[in-house]
């Protein structure tokens, strides 16, 4: 179930710690990519959603946003771009026109060169990512909407997006150091309901 992470009304919410910038480089901050897969426990996103389920929506978004903005700063995406190669960017049909015209092909031909349909949606077919040239897009000015809101940290109800989020932690090392910040401040206050 997509929602599987609402909460019945009548359970108490408490606030989620405020997000505090580290002086020094955090425990376990990770932004080698090659790392990523190895260091996933199989409990941890089990214990971890049970965990946040008693925690406002507002208050884990303010801890997310912030922490965001503390790893993106310090994690180098085009030395990774595991995205990229590992992700498939939903497109508009406005995008495949965009593209389409930049790569001088009618977008019939671009549809069916470069993309595929699931559930209706239209995905970059290919991984690693067509556009994708030494770790760098080759179109990013007008990249897909799905390629430059990602890893989409910064869209409220981060609460009820857990479990994707929690997927991406093998993909992307901001993700994988945002949702250990969580971690470590949810197990620090160790609040009783």
């Amino acid at each position: 179930m997509i929602f599987d992470d609402i909460i019945p009304s009548a359970v108490p919410l408490f606030d989620f710690p405020v997000f505090k910038a580290p002086e020094s480089t955090p425990k376990g901050f990770v932004d080698n990519p090659a790392l990523l897969e190895q260091l996933l426990e199989p409990s941890f996103s089990n214990n971890l959603v049970s965990a946040l389920r008693r925690y406002s929506s507002p208050s884990i978004d303010a801890f997310v946003f912030n922490a965001n903005a503390y790893v993106a700063g310090r994690v180098d995406c085009t030395r990774c771009a595991n995205c990229c190669k590992n992700l498939e960017a939903d497109l508009t049909d406005a995008e495949i026109t965009i593209l389409s015209s930049q790569l001088i092909c009618g977008e019939d031909e671009f549809r069916n060169r470069y993309t595929r349909c699931t559930d209706g949606a239209v995905h970059i077919a290919a991984k690693p990512c067509f556009l994708l040239k030494e770790n760098r897009c080759t179109f990013y000015s007008i990249r897909p909407s799905a390629c430059a809101g990602f890893p989409y940290l910064d869209i409220p109800n981060v609460k009820f997006r857990l479990r994707r989020l929690l997927a991406l932690r093998a993909v992307c090392p901001i993700v994988y150091n945002v949702v250990n910040m969580m971690h470590q401040a949810e197990a620090a206050k160790q609040i009783t309901a």
